[in-house]
């Protein structure tokens, strides 16, 4: 482990009273780091200052899986050039790096999902379930409504046709001008 993540990992203790399951690097350089970590029960998005061999002024925010919802994080590469990361009414900023904020907000997703564990799949299970079965009986709509267009639409042409084979062999020419 190396030294700046072994500060991390003490801070995290002193903190929260955990070290991180993992950690994600999202920026670091001689004087901050910019780091994502999964604890037992929420993710942090942390920003702290490195100097001389220490973590100081660390800002974070902290977001725990009890009052997650899917989707719930929100990110935003800013004209200034920096990342808002927002929960809530919570939101920290980062520097913005060559991948995008997305990337960030899927890992955030993804280990909160995984926190969720089995306890939530059954119900997610359902939900979409209920969701596919809602999107298939509104295709089954639009395809009988396109039916019925399409249907429509040959009996408008088909009575055209009788109207000019009736009129053609009544004598009266249709002219299109």
């Amino acid at each position: 482990m190396n030294h700046q993540l072994k500060l991390i990992h003490e801070w995290c203790l002193r903190q929260f009273g955990e070290e991180p399951i993992e950690a994600v690097f999202w920026t670091q350089d001689e004087d901050f780091i910019q780091v994502f970590l999964r604890l037992s029960q929420q993710v942090l998005i942390t920003d702290f200052i490195h100097s001389n061999g220490e973590l100081n002024e660390p800002k974070y925010m902290a977001i725990h899986v009890e009052s997650w919802m899917p989707g719930s994080i929100q990110t935003r590469r800013l004209p200034n050039g920096t990342i808002r990361f927002k929960h809530r009414v919570k939101e920290i900023f980062l520097l913005a790096k060559n991948e995008s904020p997305e990337t960030a907000q899927a890992l955030l997703e993804e280990w909160l999902m995984e926190m969720r564990g089995d306890s939530v799949k059954p119900r997610e299970k359902s939900r979409r379930l209920a969701d596919i079965k809602r999107l298939k009986d509104r295709i089954s709509q639009l395809i009988k409504q396109a039916e019925l267009n399409s249907v429509s639409e040959m009996l408008i042409e088909a009575e055209y046709n009788l109207e000019m084979a009736s009129n053609l062999l009544s004598g009266q020419h249709h002219s299109d001008s």
